[in-house]
């Protein structure tokens, strides 16, 4: 019974880090500028890696899972506090801490799919589907930079795409708050694209 629910919490898991990782990716793709308080730091570097994608590839441990790593410490401190004694309460643990395992090393799934040649034992992850394959984020890396922004395995980047779903949430947005998606992105890759070629 407990290997039952705990495939079921790990496959669950695996789906709503993705969710999860593809909803803050969007929304730094899509929304704010790097001046935005407190988020613009978070907003630029997404920005950045637009315009130098296998510059991540040059990060080391720390500065590729750092954040993403601290951002799971709360919940899985109140995960070490709960009392196991039904098997929701398994389930729920088993969910919470795979959940934050794959959102803690989504950036490193990320790096590789970056990476020309990942290891071997990477490059079988990423061929079955299991973390974010190199294949599935290329869809991202067309301008203007607008689908696929599930980074944890991928696996919600075609079905999101077809219903969709980023239109969607962004047609409702501009509804309800009369901003407009990525309207200040292209001008801002633009100057900065000229930046860096007047530097080089």
């Amino acid at each position: 019974s407990n290997a039952w629910l705990f495939c079921l919490a790990f496959i669950l898991s695996m789906l709503f880090s993705d969710f999860l990782c593809g909803f803050a990716h969007w929304y730094a793709d899509t929304w704010g500028a790097i001046e935005t308080p407190f988020l613009g730091t978070f907003i630029r570097s997404f920005r950045e890696h637009h315009l130098d994608p296998v510059a991540i590839c040059s990060h080391d441990v720390i500065e590729t899972n750092g954040d993403n790593c601290l951002t799971t410490l709360i919940p899985l401190y109140f995960m070490c506090t709960k009392e196991v004694s039904t098997s929701w309460h398994y389930f729920s643990l088993c969910f919470w801490t795979c959940s934050c395992i794959f959102v803690a090393f989504t950036n490193q799934f990320h790096k590789w799919a970056h990476t020309y040649r990942p290891p071997v034992w990477v490059r079988f992850l990423q061929d079955y589907g299991i973390i974010l394959s190199r294949k599935n984020h290329a869809v991202h890396h067309v301008n203007p930079f607008d689908a696929y922004y599930c980074i944890t395995n991928g696996w919600l980047n075609e079905p999101l795409q077809f219903i969709e779903f980023w239109r969607v949430l962004e047609y409702g947005i501009t509804c309800v708050f009369g901003v407009h998606p990525r309207e200040n992105d292209r001008e801002w890759m633009s100057s900065t694209a000229t930046k860096t070629q007047k530097a080089n």
